[in-house]
């Protein structure tokens, strides 16, 4: 989906079969962010029950139809880990 603002954005990390999903708010409000993966695309197995575990803020995020979305506080980031 297009962004809610140039000011959120998104970066990826991979290493072989491990993602790591970076999230950043850089604006004044909360923002719900939705983020669709392309699993195939970025060579993983799409498997399911696959969700992504917050390794700085905590929480976790089941991924559906290879798609999450989550709240991201004003000036904020997550670091998603995806795990089986």
């Amino acid at each position: 989906e297009s962004p809610v603002s140039e000011n959120v954005v998104v970066s990826m990390f991979r290493h072989g079969d491990k993602l790591m999903v970076v999230p950043f708010n850089n604006t004044d409000e909360k923002v719900l962010l939705k983020v669709k993966l392309n699993l195939d695309q970025l060579e993983l197995k799409t498997t399911s029950g696959l969700k992504l575990i917050d390794k700085f803020g905590g929480g976790e995020f089941e991924l559906k139809n290879e798609a999450l979305e989550f709240p991201l506080e004003s000036r904020a980031f997550r670091m998603l880990v995806l795990e089986k």
